[in-house]
C-alpha cells in the first residue's frame, strides 16, 4: 500500500500558544486502519486536525495525493477527507436523514438541486450504518451509540476514500464502543481508509492495520500493532507495567496491566 496522504515535517500549534509537535512526518497507507495513541495532551487530535486541513502547519506541509493540500479548492478537500471530529452537536429538532444529508453539502453547486445521486449516497449510509428504520427520528432522542453512527452516516454520505475520526468511542459504553469500531472495520473491509485517534490500547491493536504512538507531540513508533505494542513501549510511552500476550479471540496483542506490588 502507497501512503496518499502524508504530513512532512511539519510543526504544529494553536494561536497564542507554543509549539505542540515540531518536525513531524507521517504517511497514511492507503487502504488501511491507522490508529493513532498516546497520552493525553501528546498532540493526537492536533496532528488529526493538520491531516484533514482543518489546521494550518506552522512549518512544513501536508500532501494529498501528490499535492500540497492547500493547493486544493474546500470543496475539493471535502470530496476527498471525510472528519469527524470530538464533538459534534446536532441542531434541534434534526432528523436522521436531514443530518445525513448534510454530507452532500461538497457535492452541491450554488444553484444546483438535489440529484438522485445525492439521494443514493444518502440512502446507502444510512444502510451502511444500519439506521434505515431511525431516519425520521430526531437525532437528540437516539441512543449515544446511534448518534454517533449517524455522524459517521454523514461522513459516509460524502463519499470520500479517507475517514479521519476523533476519539469516536469517547463516552460510550463497551457495548456502543465494539458497535461502532465494528462499523469502521466493515468500511475498511469496503475499502475505506481510515485513521482514527483511540484511547484503548487493546481496541486499536484489535482493529488496526498500522498503529501510530505519539508521546509529547513527536511520534515514538509506528507499525503493525505487533510491531509496535511491546511492554517496554507502554512502559515508556504511558508509564505502566504489563504483560503483553495475544488477545484470546483475536491473536492480537492485549495488555494487562500489572498491580503495583504483585510479583509478575
Amino acid at each position: 500500500m502507497s501512503p496518499h496522504l502524508a504530513a512532512e515535517h511539519v510543526a504544529l500549534g494553536y494561536d497564542q500558544g507554543g509549539v505542540i509537535c515540531d518536525d513531524l512526518s507521517l504517511s497514511i497507507p492507503e487502504g488501511g486502519f491507522t490508529a493513532i495513541v498516546g497520552p493525553n495532551g501528546c498532540g493526537k487530535s492536533t496532528l488529526l486536525r493538520c491531516l484533514a486541513g482543518v489546521l494550518t502547519p506552522r512549518a512544513g506541509r501536508v500532501v494529498l495525493d501528490g499535492r500540497p493540500l492547500p493547493r486544493y479548492r474546500p470543496k475539493e478537500v471535502s470530496r476527498r477527507i471525510g472528519l469527524l471530529p470530538q464533538s459534534s452537536l446536532a441542531p434541534d429538532g434534526i432528523t436522521v436523514v436531514d443530518l445525513v444529508a448534510r454530507g452532500r453539502i461538497s457535492h452541491q453547486g450554488l444553484f444546483q438541486q438535489w440529484r438522485v445521486a445525492d439521494e443514493a449516497a444518502v440512502e446507502k449510509a444510512l444502510r451502511a450504518t444500519r439506521l434505515l428504520d431511525h431516519r425520521e427520528e430526531q437525532v437528540r432522542e437516539l441512543s449515544g451509540g446511534q448518534r454517533q453512527r449517524v455522524w459517521i452516516a454523514m461522513l459516509l454520505a460524502q463519499e470520500t476514500p479517507l475517514l479521519l475520526l476523533d476519539e469516536p468511542t469517547t463516552y460510550l459504553d463497551i457495548a456502543y464502543q465494539c458497535e461502532v469500531l465494528e462499523l469502521l472495520a466493515r468500511l475498511h473491509a469496503a475499502g475505506k481508509t481510515v485513521v482514527t485517534v483511540l484511547h484503548d490500547l487493546n481496541q486499536a491493536a484489535r482493529y488496526a492495520t498500522m498503529m501510530v504512538v505519539m508521546k509529547k507531540g513527536a511520534i515514538v513508533a509506528q507499525g503493525t500493532p505487533e510491531e509496535v505494542l511491546t511492554e517496554s513501549l507502554v512502559r515508556e510511552v504511558f508509564g505502566i507495567d504489563c504483560l503483553v500476550s495475544p488477545d484470546p479471540v483475536t491473536g492480537t496483542p492485549s495488555i494487562s496491566p500489572r498491580r503495583p506490588g504483585l510479583s509478575s
